[in-house]
This record gives structure tokens, C-alpha cells and sequence, in this order.
């Protein structure tokens, strides 16, 4: 895994991810060709160009995806991947045009985009396609709708979801944490210490780096706790009574975690390195726990659902694909989205560990990896950031 400035780059990480979750486990059932796509009208053979993140799910799209795909179909997909930081600048210039027909889309720009008129929506797609929306989950589809229109279609949720070590609570005659007062207990009673007073292990792990890692280690405390950011009335509302409350929880437990403000590689690693007993991180992260090539705890990390005080709230995270409406191309274009969208398809990339499941049969899949089934309960109450109407 490579570094960069002492730390390890999203890319290289999700990379290890993907390799350590799933890749080589599940090589054998890999093998498998892909569902077979609805094959192309008369004369609509040709090629599309499809714009996506440069990280390991869009490398297993153009190796294991896009060859069967354009074999049935005999449309060639041209696949350009741009760095995160940069993706949402790049396409925002291009959706002005025609040059790329299909685009990765993070469903924090869905919004702008819709507002822009940058995509086309889908409804009339949907209807002659294979995939169906019912075979999704309703966080995923429910959260991306505008207008009354589906604009986009899921490719990948990350919630985040509760990390806790086993062996250490086993230890300490302690449960893994079912309320957010459990959570605090637990992270009090499990910090340990050498000799000379230096804290071995902390009892959790907080993603606070400013920006996105504060937010969705913050968010899920705010709703669990009953409240919300805005009113009905799109009005700020985080500073009542409930959000002070939730601010003074996040505090208080704050001091159970190494000083600093901690990004997701951080708190990962910490949790890797024995050097911390819980976290609440994204779903991507889980498979590392149990890769041996830079884990010391394999096996012991155990994945629960969020902590509960009025309720069970998380964060998601949220890839999905769009059509750009200024493609000449839809057709073709469509062809790829709901080839991608499949239940076969959807299966086959969520099990290599690229992409989050975005259909709950696949976490009930007997060759899933063993945190899935998790997953699934947590994505039934998932919730994306929210966003200002007003917004860009």
C-alpha cells in the first residue's frame, strides 16, 4: 500500500480495500461472466464515452464489466477516470456538451446538476429496461429523486456503520454498543495505559478532520438524539436544545479519542493498529479490517448497526449514474446504465468489494463477506447529507 506524506491516499487505500475484502476470496465466483444485456436495437451499435472516478470500482467496470457488456450489445464504452478532487470541476464543464454520454455522479451534485439541466431523467428509460427500481433500496432511490423524476440510478451506497473489538469488550464483560450511552460507557471503561500513563489503546476514534469527516461523524449523532439541521421550512435548526445535546455527547466521547482531527484513513489505521476500541466509519473501510497485510486485528473487529438514543440514524454516502441530456447517445447510453443496474451485475461488483450493494438480495447472499448482512439493516435507515435548495 503506498504513502504519500506519511499517510495513505484514498486511492491506495480503497485499492487495499478491494483487494483485501473480497478479490482474492472470492476470485472462483468472479469468474463468472456478467448478466447478459438486452441486446441492441437494429443499427444502435456504436460507442459511448463514460466519465467516472479514478479508484478501483471504475478499474473493475473497464476489465470485468465493459468487455462482456459491449460483446452482446456491440457498443464500446470509453471510460475516462479523473481523480475525486477533481471530477466534480471536469464535469461540470462537460455536461455542457456532448463529449461524454454516461457520468459517475456523487449525489452531493445531483441537485445542481438537476438544476442545470445537466441530465436527463430516467422514468421513460425505466420502463423498457431490465433493471427496475424495485429491486433497490429505498434509501438509495428515494434520496436521489427531484421533481418527481428519477434522475440518476444508484451504483454505490457507504453508510456508515459501528466498529467494535470483540476480544477486548469479550474482556472486559462488556456487549458491543446498542444506544449511544453504551457507546460513551464503553469507550470509558476499554482505554488502556502503560506504565508511564501513556494511553495505549482509546476507547474510540473520532473522524474529525473539518469538512465531510466531522459532519458524518457529527450527523448520526444529531438525529439518533431526535434532531434535525433544518425545519420543515428549510430553517436552521441544529442549535436547540437537542443539538446542544448531541455537540455535548460528541465532547464528551471526544476525549476518549487520540488528540487531533482524525481523517477516515486515520481512524481506519487506528483501529488496524490495535490502537483504538470503537469507531463509526464508512462501510468501505470495513474489509481492511481483516486484511493482513496491514491489520493486526483480523478477526477481532466486529460491525454492528448505529447506536440508538431517540433512533437509528446514519450517514450515506452515495454513487449513482446519470445520463447526460446533452448526449446524442441516450439510447446507447441508457443501454449501460441499466446493464450496470442488474441484479446479477449489481451482485457480481458488490462482491468483488468495489461498490456498496445497493439491493438488499445481495446482502443475504451466502458468498457475501461477513459484515453484509449489517449493511443491509443499516441502509434501511440510511440518510445522505442534507442540502440546500439554494445551493449550487
Amino acid at each position: 500500500m503506498s504513502t504519500s506524506g506519511g499517510c495513505v491516499s484514498r486511492r491506495s487505500f480503497l485499492r487495499g480495500v478491494a483487494i483485501g475484502g473480497g478479490l482474492l476470496a472470492l476470485r472462483g465466483l468472479l469468474q463468472a461472466p456478467a448478466a447478459t444485456p438486452a441486446a441492441a436495437a437494429a443499427g444502435q451499435s456504436g460507442s459511448i464515452s463514460y466519465m467516472a472516478v479514478a479508484e478501483p470500482i471504475s478499474d473493475y467496470i473497464r476489465q470485468e464489466m465493459i468487455p462482456p457488456f459491449t460483446s452482446a450489445t456491440g457498443i464500446d464504452v470509453q471510460i475516462d477516470t479523473t481523480d475525486y478532487t477533481k471530477l466534480h470541476d471536469k464535469q461540470v464543464l462537460e455536461l455542457q456538451g456532448s463529449n461524454y454520454d454516461v457520468f459517475q455522479v456523487d449525489q452531493v451534485w445531483l441537485q445542481s446538476y438537476v438544476k442545470s439541466g445537466f441530465l436527463e431523467p430516467l422514468d421513460t428509460y425505466l420502463a423498457t429496461g431490465v433493471a427496475k427500481t424495485d429491486s433497490f433500496f429505498p434509501s438509495v432511490l428515494h434520496a436521489r429523486q427531484l421533481t418527481g423524476s428519477q434522475w440518476v440510478l444508484p451504483l454505490s451506497p457507504i453508510p456508515v456503520d459501528y466498529y467494535s473489538r470483540k476480544d477486548v469488550l469479550d474482556a472486559a464483560g462488556l456487549a458491543p454498543a446498542d444506544t449511544w450511552d453504551d457507546l460513551l460507557n464503553i469507550a470509558q471503561k476499554t482505554m488502556t495505559k502503560d506504565a508511564s500513563g501513556n494511553v495505549t489503546r482509546w476507547g474510540f476514534s473520532t473522524r474529525g478532520e473539518q469538512g465531510n469527516p466531522i459532519t458524518w461523524t457529527w450527523l448520526p449523532m444529531l438525529w439518533a438524539f431526535g434532531g434535525q439541521v433544518f425545519d420543515d421550512k428549510m430553517e436552521p435548526v441544529y442549535n436547540d436544545e437537542t443539538g446542544v445535546a448531541s455537540v455535548e455527547y460528541f465532547k464528551e466521547l471526544n476525549q476518549t479519542s487520540a488528540p487531533g482531527w482524525h481523517s477516515a484513513q486515520d481512524v481506519a489505521a487506528a483501529m488496524q493498529q490495535d490502537q483504538a476500541t470503537q469507531t463509526t466509519l464508512m462501510s468501505v473501510y470495513n474489509a481492511a479490517m481483516d486484511d493482513p497485510s496491514a491489520s493486526k486485528v483480523v478477526g477481532k473487529v466486529e460491525f454492528g448497526e448505529m447506536p440508538t438514543k431517540v433512533k437509528r440514524a446514519t450517514m450515506l454516502g452515495l454513487w449513482t449514474l446519470g445520463l447526460n441530456a446533452s448526449s446524442s447517445k441516450k439510447d446507447l447510453g441508457y443501454q449501460f446504465i441499466d446493464y450496470l443496474s442488474q441484479p446479477d451485475n449489481a451482485r457480481k461488483m458488490a462482491l468483488a468489494g468495489v461498490v456498496g450493494a445497493t439491493q438488499p438480495a445481495i446482502y443475504q447472499d451466502p458468498q457475501a463477506p461477513r459484515f453484509f448482512p449489517v449493511l443491509g439493516k443499516v441502509l434501511a435507515y440510511a440518510s445522505p447529507p442534507p442540502l440546500i435548495p439554494e445551493a449550487d
